[in-house]
């Protein structure tokens, strides 16, 4: 009996020995190479809803920046903004759209103050809507085919 003990003992221990040995020694497994999947769903985000991107329309698109750029720069007018503070949340800018066939008409959201609309270049804005029930404003998107 104290034979047989004994033998259950050895094997418990070898069973153990040899599960912590394979436990705490096996090799590390390589590193793969970084993941493309963030950069894929990037290109993706992009391209949607083609597969790829058209680069001769990537091209127009950095022409017409260029135009706009230029165009805004010798208006010459720039306005004057004032400061309101770090601790004016409910006068935080959300968003500013532009009509993109009348550079002279901005839309602004904030986000608590609702969607403001200037016919003059940012000189003067008045409210779109004060009666809505909320006037949070996260984004402001503008249709092509009526930008209005």
């Amino acid at each position: 009996m104290k034979r047989i003990a004994i033998l259950s003992v050895t094997v418990l221990i070898g069973i153990m020995a040899a599960f912590l040995i394979l436990l705490f020694n096996h090799e590390l497994q390589p590193q793969d190479k970084p993941s493309d999947k963030p950069n894929d769903w990037f290109f993706r985000q992009r391209a949607y809803p083609y597969e790829q991107i058209n680069h001769a329309a990537y091209i127009e698109a950095l022409k017409q920046r260029s135009e706009l750029n230029l165009r805004s720069n010798s208006s010459g007018n720039r306005g004057q903004w004032e400061f309101a503070g770090p601790v004016n949340t409910g006068g935080r800018l959300s968003d500013v759209e532009m009509n993109p066939n009348d550079m002279s008409i901005a839309y602004l959201g904030a986000a608590s103050g609702g969607v403001f609309k200037s016919t003059d270049q940012g000189v003067t804005w008045y409210p779109v809507f004060d009666t809505a029930l909320s006037l949070s404003i996260g984004d402001i998107a503008l249709a092509p085919s009526n930008p209005d």
